[in-house]
């Protein structure tokens, strides 16, 4: 499951549409709501199951021929992509059970670390980003670590 702008699926990702793909639509009620139902109707020409999250007007308005609907509340357009995360999250989770991954121990996660460095005249902060690969030893990230700092 890959997220994509509203904008983003022509020639490549839409000729990838058939009856077995379930597309997850999220459109928010907002000035690409016109844009995203387009793109979700070329989905559907081809045969696409489409599971359309929007708010009531949204679902009026672009429901028909949906496989599945799921109704949000409706919100200004700031804090939608924060209240639109929730049902993206309990579907990532769902679907991560459902395949029998360890939902608690995720691959390829990026780990963030923030050292602070005291120093006479100023404070450093050094944002350190390793990622988590399978074999790579403390003593390798520490080691990583500390030649951030000293920089």
């Amino acid at each position: 499951m890959t997220p994509r702008r509203s904008d983003s699926d022509k020639h490549g990702p839409i000729a990838l549409i058939d009856k077995h793909v379930p597309v997850v639509v999220m459109a928010p009620r907002d000035t690409l709501f016109d844009k995203t139902v387009s793109n979700m109707q070329e989905v559907m020409a081809r045969k696409g199951k489409v599971v359309l999250i929007s708010d009531a007007q949204g679902l009026s308005e672009a429901a028909d021929g949906v496989w599945e609907a799921i109704e949000m509340p409706a919100c200004p357009d700031v804090v939608a992509p924060i209240i639109y995360a929730v049902p993206a999250q309990f579907l990532a989770y769902h679907t991560a059970v459902a395949k029998g991954t360890d939902v608690d121990q995720p691959r390829n996660l990026a780990k963030s670390v923030t050292v602070e460095s005291t120093e006479a005249q100023s404070s450093n902060s050094f944002t350190i980003i390793a990622k988590s690969i399978t074999g790579f030893e403390d003593t390798q990230r520490n080691l990583i670590f500390s030649q951030a700092i000293q920089r």
